[in-house]
């Protein structure tokens, strides 16, 4: 409990996370899409934030859900705009041997990522589940947080 209370009074004090929570709500509504707040950790993009607009999805998304990197629209949003050396480790870590070496392709894919502004995931990671992701960068162009819909 110490860690959780120590961790939200740090989230308290990040600009972009506090901007984001009110609107997330609001945007919730409008568009009737649960959409998740993530922010990039050095575990990698990790749900802060969950504001749910009353369609149940069966998935396990929390918070504390820390979003795998190349299977999701969150994950390629969160590669596309930081350094390779944040998420490459990460990337390695989740990849399995057969998939190993599809650095070159991940890398063309954040390309168009970063060429987009945004990311998409259409039945993936799960049949029915489609996703949009949009990161937010401050101006200097690091990235703050991912919303996802």
């Amino acid at each position: 409990p110490l860690a959780l209370r120590l961790g939200v009074m740090r989230l308290d004090n990040e600009p972009a996370y506090r901007a984001a929570v009110q609107r997330v709500r609001t945007l919730a509504t409008d568009i009737g899409f649960n959409v998740a707040i993530s922010l990039p950790t050095p575990q990698g993009p990790t749900i802060v934030d969950y504001a749910p607009a009353g369609t149940s999805l069966h998935l396990n998304l929390h918070v504390g859900t820390v979003m795998a990197l190349a299977t999701t629209a969150t994950g390629r949003a969160y590669c596309a705009f930081q350094p390779e050396s944040h998420w490459q480790p990460i990337w390695a870590q989740q990849q399995t041997p057969a998939t190993a070496s599809t650095l070159p392709a991940f890398l063309e894919t954040l390309a168009a990522v970063r060429a987009r502004g945004t990311e998409r995931s259409i039945d993936s990671p799960s049949p029915a589940v489609s996703s949009l992701a949009m990161p937010l960068l401050d101006d200097d162009g690091t990235l703050r947080l991912v919303l996802t819909a």
